[in-house]
């Protein structure tokens, strides 16, 4: 190896051995030059493989934002996916871009959703992490929004191999149920379950996608239903 780092093959230093000496002096300035070109064109060629790599990276990720927002924008639900542990913001759809009405993506999922300056003591990655595979459900009353949500929340593959939070929330806010609105109540909470089952056995983005869009139908009628009922019943 050179001082600059560059590499002899082997086989180029066997052929160098077996000229004569008159021949190892008449090709020794041409190898000096050589490797100084190799040393001083090398990092240049190392920079613009960087830079490609980093261009392709980029691309990517203009790509998989373009997949999400053809598919996911049309959701009237929340959906959002951020790293567990960073607690960045990675991707959301338009439903909830419009919601918060400010860009989301970048920014802490604690400060952005909740308001906060660290993670929210409530916060499912330990469950979701430690049941990886499993949907989560619960229900949460967001002050920040003064909005009442059923969320389902699961670990996924995203497209460069991280385990990613994948989140669905349905909004129930608005709505006082009577005794008579209760069995709507009832079920929805059927919907509601069937929600959660759909994300049973969802491992990859792919898979997230089409369960959101697979129960976009189900939560429309049912929730169509139960505020039918409620509005009878006041």
């Amino acid at each position: 190896m050179t001082q600059g780092g560059s590499f002899f093959c082997n086989n180029t230093i066997k052929y160098i051995s077996e000229l004569s000496k008159e021949q190892r002096a008449r090709f020794r300035g041409v190898c000096v030059q050589s490797v100084k070109f190799i040393e001083s064109t090398a990092p240049l060629i190392g920079e613009a493989i960087n830079r490609y790599d980093m261009e392709e990276e980029l691309q990517r990720s203009y790509d998989i934002q373009a997949i999400l927002n053809n598919l996911l924008d049309g959701i009237s639900e929340i959906v959002y996916v951020a790293d567990p542990k960073t607690y960045e913001i990675l991707y959301v759809n338009k439903p909830t871009r419009n919601l918060f009405q400010k860009d989301l993506v970048g920014g802490a999922c604690y400060r952005e959703f909740q308001g906060g300056e660290s993670p929210c003591g409530f916060c499912t990655n330990e469950i979701i992490l430690k049941e990886k595979g499993k949907p989560y459900q619960w229900e949460y009353h967001n002050p920040l929004l003064n909005k009442d949500f059923v969320i389902v929340d699961k670990i996924i593959k995203w497209p460069d191999g991280r385990d990613v939070r994948f989140e669905f929330a349905v909004d129930i806010t608005g709505r006082k149920m009577t005794e008579k609105a209760m069995r709507s109540r009832l079920e929805f909470e059927g919907t509601v379950k069937r929600i959660s089952s759909r994300f049973v056995g969802v491992y990859n983005l792919d898979d997230a996608i089409n369960a959101s869009l697979a129960i976009r139908a189900d939560v429309s009628k049912s929730m169509d239903e139960l505020f039918k009922e409620a509005d009878n019943a006041m």
